[in-house]
């Protein structure tokens, strides 16, 4: 059977092609999304360390602390300079496939590693429900 050229989604061997422009867009802002999650909790993080004492002093004077959350800004800004990278790309109608695996699998990776460490730097606080980001 015969389909007309005007009945097809995409022309013979492209439409392959033109789904995983589709993917490439997903999981860009999958990224974006993600990094998204990563700085709030980055900014709850450090609001409480500058407002919370320890010892006579605020939370985020302890080195340590500082440490563990200039890691994360440190992450974070890496999976946001991957996932513009591939938006960039996508954005021209450019194949983005690799730019937006890549953005999409670090910034998932980052993601967990990073709220974690964020809660922690708050301790318990860090686990209440009040704490929660769904003020945002």
């Amino acid at each position: 059977m015969k389909v007309c050229d005007r009945d097809l989604f995409a022309p013979p061997g492209q439409a392959f092609k033109r789904a995983l422009k589709g993917i490439s867009g997903g999981r860009t802002y999958v990224a974006a999304m993600t990094c998204a999650v990563v700085e709030r909790a980055l900014r709850t993080a450090v609001d409480y360390a500058v407002e919370r004492e320890s010892f006579g002093r605020p939370l985020i004077d302890h080195q340590g602390l500082r440490w563990s959350l200039v890691d994360v800004a440190t992450r974070l800004e890496a999976a946001r300079l991957l996932t513009l990278q591939a938006a960039h790309i996508v954005a021209r109608d450019l194949d983005a496939q690799v730019e937006a695996a890549l953005a999409k699998k670090f910034s998932a990776e980052i993601a967990a590693q990073s709220v974690a460490a964020c809660m922690q730097a708050m301790g318990a606080v860090g686990y209440f429900r009040s704490t929660d980001m769904t003020d945002c």
